[in-house]
């Protein structure tokens, strides 16, 4: 039914479109269903109404997730930045491009870029700062270990937690938790940025080249710990459980 109001020429098709694409370029994802993913339906919306609508940041927007799914990841960031130079006053529109070009840099394994967008949105969004603070911590970690702000940021990680309807997100808890261990192992983790690729998972949509470097690292990184660094943890099972999840996944 949804298929077919988006075809009619009515006041109910940009709702529909709107619909499809978040569900066919957004959940599919985040519920583990890529494989229903409809190609057909995204390309006939988007050439629809980005030719009726050629500055639509909305569907700018959506053609950028198209091209993340496409694993076109360097087109996906320039889609997201055309976004971000809008004349647009809403102000979540640019945090939600923020967060899509944040992963993009990281699937594209450019640590330093996506932990600038990551404190970009620390300073500027109020989402989740327990979220953003560990997501600067994880990928400037990747980047450079020595970094010496990133003890202060592991400490800050709690300070912002949020409840909604009286609980805490599980996704802030895993954050503060994991920053907790960082501090417990003298400012160390198992690949942290790694982890939240996989976590949110982004390592399907990631291109064969990045894969490749990405299975290096686990394998370096896991030397590491067997042969040089002691490594303690308050939950050592779920910070091994990164490198069989990752070199048994299909996503790789």
């Amino acid at each position: 039914l949804i298929v077919e109001a988006e075809r009619m020429d009515v006041l109910r098709s940009f709702v529909a479109a709107y619909g499809l694409l978040n569900y066919q370029t957004i959940a599919l994802l985040y519920i583990n269903k890529t494989q229903d993913y409809d190609s057909a339906v995204v390309d006939h919306i988007l050439e629809r109404y980005l030719t009726r609508y050629p500055g639509s940041v909305v569907f700018t927007f959506f053609n950028g997730r198209r091209s993340v799914i496409n694993k076109d990841i360097k087109q996906a960031i320039q889609y997201y930045e055309e976004c971000e130079n809008s004349s647009i006053d809403w102000v979540q529109v640019y945090h939600v491009c923020y967060w899509e070009r944040m992963w993009c840099y990281a699937m594209l394994l450019q640590w330093d870029k996506a932990a600038e967008l990551a404190q970009k949105l620390y300073h500027e969004s109020k989402w989740s700062r327990t979220l953003f603070a560990y997501q600067y911590l994880a990928f400037r970690f990747m980047d450079d270990e020595t970094a010496g702000d990133l003890e202060e940021m592991a400490r800050v990680v709690p300070k912002y937690q949020l409840k909604i309807g009286g609980k805490h997100l599980h996704i802030e808890k895993f954050a503060i938790r994991k920053a907790r261990s960082f501090l417990a192992n003298d400012a160390f983790l198992c690949l942290p940025g790694v982890e939240l690729l996989y976590v949110w998972r982004f390592i399907p949509l990631m291109a064969k080249q990045e894969k490749e470097k990405l299975i290096e690292m686990l394998e370096h990184c896991l030397e590491e710990i067997e042969n040089v660094k002691p490594y303690h943890s308050e939950h050592p099972i779920d910070d091994w459980f990164v490198f069989p999840t990752s070199f048994q996944s299909p996503f790789i």
